[in-house]
């Protein structure tokens, strides 16, 4: 039952709307972490810059904590009701205790809800590989093809 719960929710329409999400907020989060630079002034070349929870300036990472609870919520919080929409409820409770049905769903509906937030962390974190892929781990020589991973003030 598990298992079929799991399917199910993450074959869900449900996600296109959380990649939506995801879009925006890494949209936000760039537009606004990377000002023009007579903005702001420049931040030094890092990995961190590019993730979402560490970059100094992002506003992605505000509206991503307040949007992680519904991100969460509007995937794991609907397993019970859609097994009752389909019709399979009624046939689950002849043969399964509700006990364990409601153990199962609130299960699936924690692992569901988990996957859709952080789900906008992840897609971050390929975002960051992908723009700074050749990195020290501390900082050291900076020349144009190596970053440091953490700067040496952090």
């Amino acid at each position: 039952m598990l298992r079929r719960q799991l399917r199910s929710g993450f074959l869900s329409w449900k996600w296109g709307v959380v990649a939506v999400a995801t879009v925006l907020i890494l949209l936000l989060q760039y537009r606004t972490a990377f000002y023009m630079p007579w903005k702001l002034p420049q931040p030094n070349p890092n990995f961190f810059n590019y993730m979402l929870l560490f970059s100094y300036f992002g506003r992605g990472s505000n509206i991503y904590l307040v949007v992680l609870p519904f991100l969460a919520a509007f995937i794991g919080g609907s397993i019970y009701s859609d097994e009752r929409l389909s019709g399979r409820l009624g046939l689950i409770q002849t043969r399964t205790p509700h006990d364990r049905i409601a153990r199962t769903s609130l299960l699936s509906g924690f692992i569901l809800g988990g996957c859709a937030g952080i789900t906008p962390l992840m897609v971050s974190l390929v975002i960051a590989v992908i723009h700074r892929p050749h990195m020290w781990f501390v900082e050291g020589v900076l020349n144009a093809y190596n970053y440091p991973l953490i700067d040496s003030r952090s």
